[in-house]
Order: C-alpha cells, then structure tokens, then sequence
C-alpha cells in the first residue's frame, strides 16, 4: 500500500472514531438536549424499536400494520433488533449502526477530495464534515437519515465520474430507504440525456430497475394497502412548525391578527393558520419549481460539477417542502463538506451557523416553537433565510 493510502486510511479512521466519541458522549450530557427531554429525541428510534419487535412477534410489516417509511428503511430498524429485547440496549445498538453509516461517508468525502484537491486537502474537508456532526449530535444516531444520505452522496459521486450503473442502483436504493436521493437521480437522469458518453442512458435505466424491483417487492409485502398507506400518511402531512412556510406564516398572522395554534399530528409538530391548509397545498409546485431552477442552472453552467448541484437540488427539495425536519440538514453534510475554491469556503462557513441555528432550534429551543414564542420563529426564520441564501451560493458561485 502507497504512503498516501495510508495516510487516507489514517485520517478516515480519526474522524470516524472522533465522530463516535462525540456522538456517544454528547448523549449522555443533558445540556446538549436544551429543553427538550432526551426521551423525546429519541422517539423515532423507539418507534423503529416498536415496528421490528412486531415483525419478530409474527407480524408482516407494511402488510399487518403500517409503516410511514420506505421499504428498505425496515432492514435498519429490524438489524439491532435482532440482538436484544430491551429498548436501552436498542438504541445503543442503533447508534452504532448510523455510526458505521458515518464511517462510509467519511470515507466517500475523503476519496472524493483526494481524486479532485490532493491528500492535503482531505484533513481540512474532514474538519469542517466533524464541525457539522458535532453540532448535530446527537441527532445523528436518533434518527437513520445519515444512511440515505450516503447513499445520496455516493449516488452523486458515481453517476458523475463514469460509473452511471453504480450510481443508479444507489440512488434507487437511497430512494427506497428516503425518497430524497431519487432528486439526486433526477440530476443524473439530465446529465446522461444532454451529455451521455454511453448509449441507452445507463444510470437512467439502472435507477428504474432499481425501484421498479423494490416497488415489486414492497407491493408482495405489504400490497397495494400497505403501500397507500405510507404514501397517504406523507400526503396527508399539515405544514411542519419549522418548515420555511411555518416561519413565514408566523409573521404574517402576527401583523394581520390572525389566529395561530399547534398540533401534534403524524409525529411532528404541526402549525395551524387560517392559511396553512392553502399553503400546503402548493408546496409540492414549489418544490418542482425550485428543482427545476436548480437543473437549469446546472445545465446553464455546463453540467461540469454534478455533485454540486446535486446537492443544490437536495437542498431545494428539503427547503421547499412542507416539512423541515432538523435531521434533514444532515442530508447536506457531504455535499457541502467536498466543495472547494471560494464558493466552498463561503458555503462551509455559512453551513456551520445553519448547523448551530439548527441545534439551536431543536433540540435547545424547541420549546420556544411549540409555546408559539417569537424569538423562537425569528431564529427560525433566520435559520431558514441562510438556507436560501445557501442554495443561492451553489447555484449562482463560481
């Protein structure tokens, strides 16, 4: 092995081990958790514990009850369940599996940054990706966002530097664990009908392989209940309290005088205006708007830095979509972390105060949005105006 593969070898396993030390630590500190109850952030994981302890008892998943999650998300509730009954053990368990999620996606930054800056640049890019981890953890291992969002990222990677057919299957797979990674297929599926090296649109055609066989399989699982299911509880979702809508709203019924109240429905807070119902709407528009911007800027810029604007599009979909779950600004981990020149550092410096603002949201103040407190939704609004402002960085820097 040359000294340089050592060298990428070494930094991989510092980080990956740093990143467990923090994880593991941070969540065992009450501080870190603010105002919410540590009980509480980790109800997802509770809620995966509670769907694979029925799958174990005799009950067929998505068939016997329903799921709100992908198919290929259940294999991940179900592994650390196989190893213990007691919750305390599971979640522990489950930690360490998002952990090893992590590993790969240290790993994935590092080889990406080597192939296009050098072995110097790797120590730094890791730096910046440990700052982002720490500043959300633990949230990192109470939910299993940081599995689509390797696969995302690698989908990127791969589709991008003459490996199509790998980064479909990725994408597709990422697809059926969250729905997120089939924009970065999205991006790809461009990419190869306005610049394809290989004929018959490779990675195209892997991506609808891949979910057709995973929709196949879901359907003789679960059956055409099972699968409305999932989709319907996500249809049938209100505006999110820390969507970029909720922030807006906020604002518009403190000037107007308009009537605001909360609810807690489909495991997330919900704001409640008299123009929320309207709003919700219309966010899936907006969401392909925002997408379809994204494409034309990359298609704009010569189609040279797929990844990029890959994640641009991860970042429009998340921003515009009804929901805004602090987990998802893990999904942005890495594409920020790998960008370079300075467009990379005015992201990577921008990115780390969405992290804190984040934090600072939920799980530290979470309260503060649930009593409808307005320094919480002016820091929300904040936090959602540096996104926007994040998402004009990667479409419009140089």
């Amino acid at each position: 092995m040359r000294k340089r593969d050592k060298r990428l070898l070494v930094y991989t396993l510092t980080a990956s081990v740093l990143h467990a030390l923090l994880a593991l630590l941070i969540s065992k500190i009450p501080v870190f958790y603010g105002t919410t109850p540590p009980e509480n952030l980790f109800d997802d994981v509770h809620k995966y514990f509670l769907y694979a302890s029925r799958a174990l008892s005799g009950a067929i998943p998505y068939r016997d009850y329903g799921i709100e999650y992908p198919l290929l998300s259940f294999p991940l509730f179900l592994i650390p369940r196989l190893f213990t009954s007691d919750f305390a053990v599971y979640r522990f368990l489950f930690g360490l599996e998002m952990l090893f999620w992590n590993g790969l996606a240290v790993y994935l930054i590092a080889r990406y940054t080597e192939a296009r800056e050098g072995i110097r640049r790797v120590p730094g890019r890791l730096a910046w990706y440990t700052l982002y981890f720490l500043l959300l953890s633990p949230l990192g291992i109470a939910r299993y966002d940081l599995a689509p969002m390797v696969l995302g990222f690698a989908s990127a990677v791969w589709w991008f530097s003459r490996k199509e057919v790998a980064g479909g299957i990725t994408a597709g797979v990422g697809a059926l664990l969250k729905v997120f990674p089939a924009v970065v297929a999205i991006v790809g599926v461009l990419y190869e009908a306005l610049k394809a090296r290989q004929e018959c649109m490779r990675g195209t055609l892997a991506f609808a392989v891949t979910l057709g066989v995973g929709a196949g399989l879901w359907l003789v699982i679960g059956g055409t209940t099972g699968i409305l299911h999932s989709l319907q509880y996500h249809l049938g979702r209100g505006l999110e309290i820390g969507s970029l809508y909720s922030g807006f709203l906020f604002i518009l019924t403190s000037l107007t005088g308009g009537w605001i109240s909360h609810q807690y429905t489909h495991s997330s807070e919900a704001l409640l205006t008299p123009w929320s119902r309207a709003v919700a709407g219309v966010t899936f528009p907006l969401q392909g708007i925002a997408i379809l911007l994204t494409l034309w800027r990359f298609k704009r810029s010569g189609m040279k830095d797929g990844v990029r604007y890959a994640g641009a599009s991860v970042l429009a979909f998340l921003l515009l979509g009804k929901v805004l779950s602090p987990q998802y600004i893990i999904w942005l981990f890495p594409f920020i972390t790998v960008m370079g020149g300075k467009t990379g550092e005015r992201a990577h410096l921008l990115f780390l105060v969405i992290c804190f603002a984040t934090t600072a949201i939920y799980p530290w103040g979470f309260t503060g949005l649930v009593n409808l407190e307005a320094w919480a939704f002016h820091l929300l609004n904040l936090r959602n105006l540096l996104l926007v402002c994040l998402w004009g960085i990667l479409l419009l820097g140089k």
